[in-house]
């Protein structure tokens, strides 16, 4: 909820030309986030215990709910407009499929499942065009920034994820470094793309945000790609190198993505616009998963991780970062179409 609404509401605030540096405020806001959260999380679980985590979240939100309510500015621009019930249940439910069965390739069912997702939408499709009061309005996608923003959004979020995971798996196992050890070295990224997305905000309000995004993509591709060549004697100065240049590129992109889908729609669809593409980069995060699971399970099995397998997870490691790489490269090209 929080996410779907966020990008609608910032884009209701702000004119166009100033939505970019809003987005890259916001964005570096997430990231911040996501560099405090594991490591603040780890070190309370560490000296108080896992338990403590649960009250401290519940004082957060207590603080969220508090500020939300300083917000004073509304805006409702669908009103009278029915709330497409047939469309939710049919969108939730094939969204449900497509999720858990993709997540459980490796099993039987799991196709059977994401088959069954795939029908369940075309069925979704026909409905949403008859229906009066649509729950995603299909005209959207004959804009191609709107289509292929949320492409490239799957994408980017698909390669961002993965490559966190394939990271964590490569310092504790192959390197030994315990979790906490490992979080703080992948935190360099974050670092990265918090530096780097208040000023490719900016950008994105000076010059056309697809072009912010297709250098984010290019960025985020090279540094894939040099992730593909670590090994156990470059590891740190390499690992250092293409997580700083991953994460600049990320940074790069958030905001100026958000910045063409929303900015792509008319008003009246900014909730539609921002839920779109927050299910897109929920889906490219389990996209992302999905490939590196498949690949190590090909490869490894059922089996342990342990260091007589350790060769094996080196090989499903760097295969899965090249079928990343390879999958960023195509978001180059898909970041490149606007209207």
């Amino acid at each position: 909820m929080i996410f779907a609404n966020l990008n609608a509401m910032i884009s209701s605030a702000f004119p166009e030309n100033e939505r970019g540096r809003a987005f890259g405020l916001t964005s570096m806001g997430v990231f911040v986030g996501l560099i405090f959260g594991p490591i603040l999380g780890g070190a309370i679980t560490e000296i108080v215990g896992w338990r403590s985590l649960f009250y401290i979240d519940t004082l957060i939100g207590i603080i969220a709910i508090f500020a939300i309510t300083r917000f004073k500015y509304d805006w409702i621009d669908a009103e009278g407009e029915k709330l497409d019930i047939l469309g939710s249940f049919l969108l939730g439910m094939s969204l449900i499929f497509i999720i858990y069965g993709f997540s459980n390739l490796t099993h039987k069912y799991g196709l059977f499942l994401v088959i069954g997702g795939i029908i369940m939408l075309s069925v979704f499709y026909l409905a949403q065009k008859r229906a009066t009061y649509p729950l995603i309005n299909l005209g959207l996608f004959k804009s191609r920034s709107f289509t292929f923003g949320n492409i490239t959004a799957f994408i980017n979020y698909a390669a961002f994820v993965s490559v966190s995971f394939i990271l964590t798996l490569y310092l504790q196992y192959l390197k030994g470094y315990n979790p906490l050890t490992a979080g703080l070295i992948v935190s360099i990224q974050s670092i990265a793309m918090v530096l780097v997305s208040p000023y490719a905000g900016r950008l994105s309000d000076k010059i056309a945000p697809e072009n912010i995004s297709t250098a984010g993509m290019i960025f985020t591709t090279v540094g894939v790609a040099l992730m593909t060549l670590i090994n156990f004697g470059n590891a740190l100065y390499l690992g250092l190198i293409s997580l700083i240049v991953f994460g600049a590129g990320i940074g790069l992109f958030y905001a100026s993505n958000t910045k063409v889908v929303i900015s792509a729609v008319d008003k009246k669809f900014f909730g539609v616009a921002g839920a779109t593409l927050s299910n897109s980069r929920s889906m490219g995060q389990i996209f992302g998963m999905g490939i590196v699971t498949l690949v190590i399970s090909a490869i490894l099995g059922d089996a342990q991780i342990v260091p007589s397998n350790y060769p094996g997870l080196i090989m499903s490691l760097r295969i899965s970062l090249v079928a990343i790489a390879l999958l960023s490269a195509v978001g180059i090209f898909t970041s490149i179409f606007k209207d």
